[in-house]
């Protein structure tokens, strides 16, 4: 079903100010296995990841799997108090990525929706940089923001 998602993030390290994006951008919803929901949509120049699909796979509103494929390609997954690692294949190279995640929460539905996640980033070995997540969506071609799931 093709939708419209609102996804916000914000990223700082330390004590330093977050630094936000929003984007508003087409995607699309499946159901998955009967259970499970993901949300797909092309990433563009925006997000300096132009020619990647991310698609996000709802298992359980305490588990989300963020799923990147084309010009750069991983998945995270984010279990809350939990820590992931994975490989980041990006087209200059690969990176180690570690994730904590310290939030999760997930509620869709195909009237819409909304997934949160808190969490740190290791990217190569490197200090840690906070991000925090933050998509909603709403069927496309229906006004308003996305209904409570």
């Amino acid at each position: 079903m093709p939708v419209i998602l609102t996804i916000h993030s914000a990223q700082w390290e330390g004590a330093d100010a977050p630094q936000a994006v929003e984007l508003v951008t087409e995607g699309v919803l499946r159901r998955e296995d009967g259970a499970a929901w993901s949300l797909r949509y092309q990433e563009s120049e925006a997000t300096g990841l132009e020619g990647t699909t991310t698609t996000i796979r709802v298992d359980d509103p305490t588990s989300v799997s963020l799923i990147r494929t084309g010009a750069t390609r991983m998945k995270l997954t984010f279990v809350e108090g939990r820590r992931h690692v994975t490989h980041m294949e990006m087209p200059f190279g690969i990176l180690d990525v570690g994730v904590y995640t310290n939030a999760v929460q997930a509620g869709l539905t195909d009237r819409g929706g909304e997934v949160h996640l808190g969490y740190s980033v290791e990217l190569g070995g490197r200090g840690s940089t906070h991000s925090r997540l933050d998509v909603a969506f709403r069927p496309a071609g229906r006004a308003g923001g996305a209904s409570e799931a």
